[in-house]
């Protein structure tokens, strides 16, 4: 982690910082931190993703901060400040931004939504390693996970394998199952795009089932 820079705002303490999720991938990222001293026994910490980045989720960050909460706002590998510039032979409505990372992926016997998983996860462990009351490194603690649009897919998969982690999840503008945009067809009006899928997936469990299991609140 570096930190790049730091400002405040009407007493709020707001931090831009690079999270380093894996080898050569560095997230940029801000830490918004209230005015108020919140003490030991303070609220949980907030990881925020927005698939739209986290610029999109601002007005949410600050009634956040305003509540007493610390965000970390993060913006997934391929999300915000990391898409690509749009690529030649992709369509965007289609493929997504970043169709060509997910070809890549899956020729890997990977995925990006996997990865974006990941993301979420690396950086929901260094958020829960922070002490509540000052900056240093303390006990790892829980954290609460709050994802907006096509960041709600990769954070699902979080939530669902790291229980332990994330204490709660609040989800919004979540995206319909995957089988209903495969009964629409390519040619659907507004399909999921390539990017947020997973191969063969659909044999094991759908998106409503990962939105059941983590059990999203609005706390």
């Amino acid at each position: 982690m570096t930190i790049d820079d730091a400002r405040t705002e009407k007493g709020v303490r707001i931090e831009r910082l690079a999270i380093e999720t894996d080898q050569g991938i560095a997230l940029p990222a801000e830490i918004w931190t209230p005015a108020a001293d919140r003490g030991a026994a303070g609220p949980r910490d907030i990881l925020c993703v927005d698939g739209d980045g986290r610029a999109e989720a601002s007005e949410s960050i600050r009634d956040l901060v305003a509540a007493g909460r610390r965000v970390l706002a993060v913006d997934l590998r391929g999300m915000g400040e990391t898409a690509p510039p749009p690529q030649k032979y992709f369509d965007m409505v289609r493929h997504g931004a970043n169709g060509q990372d997910a070809y890549l992926a899956y020729l890997l016997g990977m995925s990006l939504v996997g990865m974006q998983a990941d993301d979420i996860v690396a950086c929901g462990r260094w958020l829960a390693s922070r002490d509540a009351k000052a900056d240093v490194i303390g006990e790892p603690r829980q954290v609460d996970l709050f994802a907006v649009g096509l960041a709600v897919i990769p954070a699902v998969h979080a939530a669902a394998v790291h229980p332990g982690l994330f204490a709660t999840t609040r989800l919004e503008d979540v995206p319909r199952s995957w089988s209903s945009y495969v009964e629409e067809g390519p040619l659907a009006p507004r399909p999921l795009p390539l990017a947020s899928l997973v191969h063969g997936v659909l044999e094991d469990y759908d998106l409503p089932d990962l939105v059941e299991l983590v059990r999203p609140t609005a706390d």
